[in-house]
């Protein structure tokens, strides 16, 4: 069975192919981000900023939970691309039952930990003392912890279609979903306030995760499961634990920053805490095309390391390189000038408004540059299958992120833009041990084991 033309990576010039790829997934992930953004204008709006800031909180906890399931779903994937590029059908299937069983059974269990813990995470991990956001985000987390595990399933369906090559199909079921989201949030929040607006995000994840399912039997038949296929392949299945628990962990490492960091929002007050939740939001969006172009590379490094062709993939990076910064750059420009406006969309006023208005125009023109250089070396050193060192890079530059944001509050009383000025240090430092990584050529070593270690 060879590749179809439309899953082909191995062949044609190198940035048509990533970018053929990575448009879908940009596109995904500007649905998956209206998600989040659309409760908070909705909340912001229609309830206060007490409930912003609730939901806010909730986003930073809710990336921990799904980090564990971002990670494995990408060790899969690697997994999966790899074999597909070598042409080793076979081998893919097995993958991805593994994987499912592994994902759903500890979807589970983190949707039952998150419920039961919402209070005592968000009040004291995050340490959110405003009895009136503490009330929201407790009822916004227990709802969102009951859908987990749909988002799970989601995760690793998404990552085995991104492996072969189909980013488009989740493309159009995010689509669908979002739109039943924001109709939802509508409906739901105005009978049932933040209880709404979570409710309305796990119907609509759950919608997206069924029609997934439905897709991915009925379009690729090495997806489509019968009697008896349905098995958990023990080699596939540590296969999978060892290239994702290092992602998963790098994932954790990375969640965890925001959660350290969203604890020392909250001790700035609510002002800034709304504040920094919009901002946040508006630098996600900025960054949503080296997301997919992330991910593109990322596919595109394993099937051309499971083809045996390095010279495409040294290509490929140059060549997604000056793409990615001449994407950000041109987005900068108007976010930078509508930055006030933009903020005002989520129902900011007054002195959340200017917090606001500093993060955005603080990152943006500095950030962009870096955060494009970082994201195309992390996803080519991940699609080698060198998660490790990617796991290193990002719990490094966390541990220094937490250390100069605290130091400089609590030592050299710093103020509130303490917050976004660490984000910089964070991804500066990240860029260079990537890129340094790359330039050793250590991780051509690493490149290798999955395939050799199979036929051996």
């Amino acid at each position: 069975m060879k590749l179809g033309r439309k899953n082909d990576m191995l062949n044609g010039t190198e940035w048509v192919s990533i970018m053929r790829f990575s448009i879908p997934l940009m596109f995904g992930n500007l649905l998956q981000q209206l998600y989040n953004t659309v409760d908070g204008m909705v909340v912001g709006n229609y309830i206060d900023s007490s409930a912003l800031a609730a939901v806010g909180n909730c986003s930073a906890i809710s990336f921990f939970l799904i980090s564990f399931a971002i990670g494995i779903s990408t060790g899969c994937g690697i997994v999966i691309s790899q074999y597909f590029g070598a042409q080793r059908h076979d081998q893919v299937k097995g993958t991805v039952s593994s994987g499912a069983v592994l994902m759903l059974g500890a979807g589970v269990v983190i949707s039952l930990l998150g419920i039961i813990f919402a209070r005592g995470i968000l009040a004291g991990l995050l340490r959110i003392e405003d009895p009136v956001v503490l009330k929201y985000a407790v009822t916004y987390l227990k709802i969102y912890c009951a859908g987990l595990v749909l988002t799970y399933g989601y995760n690793l369906i998404s990552a085995a279609l991104r492996a072969v090559g189909d980013s488009a199909a989740t493309l159009y079921f995010l689509a669908i979903s979002s739109v039943v989201n924001l109709v939802l949030d509508l409906i739901l929040v105005k009978s049932m306030g933040v209880a709404g607006a979570a409710l309305a995000t796990v119907i609509a994840q759950g919608l997206c995760f069924v029609c997934c399912i439905l897709y991915m039997y009925l379009r690729h038949p090495a997806f489509r499961f019968r009697k008896g296929d349905f098995t958990v392949q023990p080699d596939k299945l540590l296969l999978c634990l060892r290239l994702g628990i290092p992602g998963a962990l790098q994932q954790c490492s990375v969640s965890l920053g925001h959660l350290v960091m969203q604890r020392l929002v909250n001790h700035f007050g609510v002002v800034t805490m709304a504040a920094y939740t919009v901002g946040a939001k508006i630098e996600r969006y900025v960054s949503i095309p080296l997301g997919g172009m992330q991910m593109g590379i990322s596919t595109f490094t394993g099937q051309n390391v499971g083809a045996g062709k390095p010279e495409r993939i040294k290509r490929g990076l140059y060549q997604s390189e000056l793409v990615a910064v001449i994407i950000t750059a041109v987005l900068s420009v108007p976010v930078y000038i509508f930055a006030r406006p933009l903020v005002s969309i989520f129902g900011l006023t007054g002195e959340e408004v200017t917090q606001a208005v500093e993060y955005v125009r603080f990152l943006v023109p500095l950030c962009t540059v870096i955060f494009a250089m970082y994201f195309i070396f992390n996803g080519l050193l991940q699609g080698a299958g060198d998660v490790m060192y990617t796991t290193f890079c990002s719990l490094s530059s966390l541990i220094a992120r937490i250390i100069y944001a605290y130091v400089m509050t609590f030592a050299f009383s710093a103020s509130y833009s303490v917050c976004w000025y660490s984000i910089f240090i964070s991804n500066a430092w990240s860029l260079v041990f990537a890129a340094g990584r790359y330039y050793s050529g250590a991780w051509k070593k690493k490149s290798q084991k999955i395939i050799h270690s199979e036929q051996s």
